[in-house]
Order: structure tokens, then C-alpha cells, then sequence
């Protein structure tokens, strides 16, 4: 989990640094225009194919792998107590403390951020990419 985290974060690097190019370029080739809605030709025009597609790609691995993150860590902090109880004699604990619990009291606003986002459309992202949908999906699928 922690290794995931970790890996997660220099994605979104990835993607922010990215992201500042993306941006960048787009303004250059269509200066203030750009804050209408550009086509996929006018993006094209302005990053290319190959730009477009890695970024692209990177955004929609980003996303997955964040909702799977935060759902993990949800999970170990629900679960992990409850285990630990099993294993540790809390009569020796008297002195410590406890072991800590986590509920989410079934928060709205919690359970929201639970929610997993909404799958990409897999026949957009393959003529973006310029790969099968199939290998798109198998490169997005995390194992959560």
C-alpha cells in the first residue's frame, strides 16, 4: 500500500509537469482562443499526437489508481484494528492506550469520496492512444 502511495505521487508529478506543458502549448498556438472549446484538431495542431496521447493516457491511469488508493487505505484503517485485536492482548495495553478504530459513521461526504470515478470511454481513449481498447483497459486495470 505504502508502495503505491509513493508510486501514485510521482504520477501525479508526472501529470502536473505534464499538465503545465499541455497548457502551455495550447496557448501558444491559440493564445486566448484557447479558453473556448478547442477541437480534437486544434489540440492536435497545438501538442501533437504523441504528447496527447501519453498525457491523456497518464490522466486516466492517475485517476484509477487514486480511487483504488484511497479505497485500500479506507479498508486497512477499517480493517487493520479489528485484526490487531485478535493478536494483541489488550489487558497489556493498560499503561499505552488502545488500539485506535476508524469508522467513516456512514458520513455522506465520506462515502462520496469512496465512489469510484466513472470509467473513461475505452473507444475514445483507443483512437486518442492509437491502441486496441482491450490493451487500454488491461494497462488501467490495477487488480483492486
Amino acid at each position: 500500500m505504502v508502495s503505491n502511495y509513493n508510486y501514485l505521487l510521482e504520477l501525479w508529478e508526472q501529470r502536473n509537469t505534464l499538465n503545465e506543458q499541455f497548457k502551455s502549448r495550447v496557448f501558444e498556438v491559440h493564445g486566448d482562443n484557447a479558453r473556448m472549446m478547442l477541437s480534437k484538431d486544434g489540440i492536435l495542431q497545438a501538442v501533437g499526437q504523441a504528447f496527447l496521447a501519453t498525457f491523456t493516457d497518464l490522466n486516466e491511469r492517475v485517476i484509477r489508481l487514486t480511487d483504488d488508493i484511497i479505497q485500500e487505505l479506507d479498508n486497512f484503517l477499517m480493517e487493520f484494528p479489528k485484526y490487531a485485536k485478535t493478536k494483541i492482548q489488550t489487558k497489556r495495553l493498560k499503561r499505552y492506550g488502545s488500539i485506535l478504530m476508524h469508522s467513516n459513521n456512514e458520513n455522506p461526504f465520506i462515502l462520496e469520496l469512496l465512489e469510484k470515478s466513472p470509467d473513461p470511454d475505452f473507444q475514445i481513449l483507443s483512437e486518442i492512444i492509437g491502441e486496441p481498447e482491450e490493451a487500454i483497459r488491461q494497462r488501467h486495470a490495477t487488480g483492486y
